[in-house]
């Protein structure tokens, strides 16, 4: 047994999107010459009216190619090519934006190509906002986060360099940039050059000089080397610590 009530509530709803909200059935006019116009196929003009009856006075549609394609029986194809054909003879101008999930959705904006005032209405579309009903225009939006984040890549790899080159032990460069991004999130680059610089007035001898990745991983440029390069510094007898050892070794 078929439940009446629930197969009329079902094409009561399938109908009720060609009414107004106060219960009227939706319609539109179309002039003679656009009935008559030998640009546009009988699909183009059943397209075009379709579009006009869901932009209501507002004359903008925003649909799928999905849906349009089911509610008049035609092919995903015909219906691109329908609206292609429309807007080329000016009954459309298509506008694809992006909505906050990143979907492409098309914007239809319904003209009449024999109302100049349609024509006026084109214009201020052309030259509209590129944000609209929460839309984004697709053509207008601009890769701003992956340019900032190639821009600040390019910039820790300019100042690794820099940092490389001052450190002068050139051992395990591919790891030794991996920790100088994560002190660089952490420190300023000033800090760690300035401490880097600190460090080496110590070395005497390259030999014991740490690994850059180990001088980077322990944060080494933190530490206060006064108290070493002062001893380093310091004279006996007018001769300093390195070149007593220097002489102690040619005595041998």
């Amino acid at each position: 047994m078929v439940d009446c009530d629930y197969e009329e509530n079902k094409v009561n709803k399938e109908i009720s999107k060609f009414y107004d909200a106060t219960g009227q059935r939706r319609y539109t006019l179309a002039t003679k010459d656009i009935v008559f116009d030998t640009r546009i196929t009988g699909n183009d003009y059943k397209l075009y009216i379709y579009l006009r009856i869901y932009g209501g006075q507002s004359n903008i549609a925003f649909l799928s190619l999905k849906r349009i394609s089911k509610e008049l029986n035609m092919s995903i194809n015909t219906v691109r090519k329908s609206l292609k054909s429309l807007e080329e003879n000016g009954y459309l101008k298509i506008v694809t934006r992006r909505d906050k999930n990143s979907y492409q959705v098309n914007n239809y904006y319904i003209l009449d190509p024999f109302n100049p005032m349609s024509k006026l209405a084109l214009e201020e579309v052309e030259k509209g906002s590129s944000k609209e009903n929460g839309l984004e225009v697709v053509s207008e939006v601009k890769p701003v986060k992956p340019k900032k984040e190639k821009s600040k890549s390019n910039q820790l790899e300019n100042e690794f360099n820099e940092w490389w080159t001052l450190y002068g032990k050139k051992i395990d460069k591919k790891a030794s940039l991996t920790k100088f991004k994560t002190a660089r999130n952490k420190f300023s680059f000033e800090d760690i050059m300035k401490g880097t610089k600190e460090y080496l007035k110590t070395i005497t001898d390259k030999q014991y000089q740490k690994y850059p990745k180990t001088f980077l991983h322990n944060e080494s440029f933190l530490n206060d080397y006064s108290d070493e390069i002062k001893a380093k510094n310091t004279s006996i007898n007018g001769m300093s610590a390195l070149e007593r050892k220097r002489m102690e070794m040619r005595g041998k």
